[in-house]
């Protein structure tokens, strides 16, 4: 299973975002050790929407319990200063494609 999280904030506010993602992921690390291996990266749409950039947390192989590992990782973060809209966390499964 495979996570993302998308949110958007003010352009000016993107150098200190990508430093609370990093510390989110590197507290993720310290929770979860096998999400290292599996993955995880930051993206952002390339195009601004009315001054706003809207970013995409990527977590691919998360366990059962990633939501709690989640919440518990933002405490240490300072996100809701960042933030123009509430995080939206999805989460999607592969599916096997026979040809």
């Amino acid at each position: 299973m495979d996570c993302y999280v998308y949110f958007k904030t003010p352009e000016e506010k993107s150098a200190a975002v990508i430093a609370e993602v990093a510390l989110l992921q590197q507290r993720l690390h310290a929770l979860c050790p096998e999400l290292q291996q599996a993955g995880m990266a930051l993206q952002r749409r390339p195009e601004l929407k009315q001054g706003l950039i809207t970013w995409m947390e990527i977590y691919h192989q998360v366990p059962d319990n990633f939501e709690a590992l989640l919440r518990s990782a933002l405490q240490h973060v300072d996100f809701p200063e960042l933030q123009y809209a509430e995080r939206h966390a999805e989460y999607f499964v592969d599916v096997v494609v026979c040809a």
